[in-house]
């Protein structure tokens, strides 16, 4: 596979940089680093979803919440990565304009979707891997727990299935199933 490929690591270490210099961490108190890396990782298993931007699918799930969480900027990233991985990237970061949370995510799907139906597959595997047990933040009520799993998910589900992301799909299927067994029943 092409995870090794000097552009795809090159990514990698942008977005280590760009986490670390924003100290970012993830909610188990991990460097925020591990979450691209196995967002990187879902995308390379399921790599007959992307065809010919399976390299820039790769980078695009390395970079996924640089410009969103860092100092990253959209031009720095077209620079580095070129203009499909720079708008890519762009289409999955949140309009901060857009206050309703399924508003944005909406939003964020259909622009990734007119860069090309590939360009939704990172956000499957990013929402997959969020859904891991140890990743979704012990503070969330029950509400948000349902919500991100049950309202949020579907939303992208759809997305992924009108792009004919048939691996991505089953990946976020399973997580999302598995997922709804652990939110509270009270």
């Amino acid at each position: 596979m092409l995870i090794n490929t000097r552009r795809v690591q090159d990514a990698l270490a942008f977005a280590s940089t760009k986490h670390a210099e924003a100290a970012q961490l993830r909610s188990t108190g991990l460097p925020y680093i591990v979450h691209p890396y196995a967002v990187v990782s879902m995308i390379n298993r399921c790599a007959d979803d992307y065809g010919s931007h399976f390299e820039d699918a790769l980078c695009v799930g390395a970079l996924h919440d640089t410009i969103e969480d860092t100092n990253a900027t959209f031009e720095e990233i077209r620079s580095r990565y070129g203009d499909t991985v720079a708008y890519a990237v762009l289409a999955l970061t949140k309009n901060k304009d857009i206050d309703d949370k399924t508003d944005q995510i909406i939003d964020s799907c259909s622009r990734a979707m007119l860069i090309g139906p590939w360009a939704i597959g990172p956000k499957l595997s990013d929402r997959t891997e969020n859904l891991s047990i140890v990743t979704i933040p012990e503070d969330w009520s029950r509400d948000r727990r349902r919500a991100y799993v049950l309202k949020e998910a579907p939303i992208i589900l759809y997305h992924g299935r009108k792009a004919l992301m048939h691996k991505s799909c089953e990946r976020l299927e399973q997580a999302m199933s598995i997922y709804e067994g652990y939110i509270p029943s009270v």
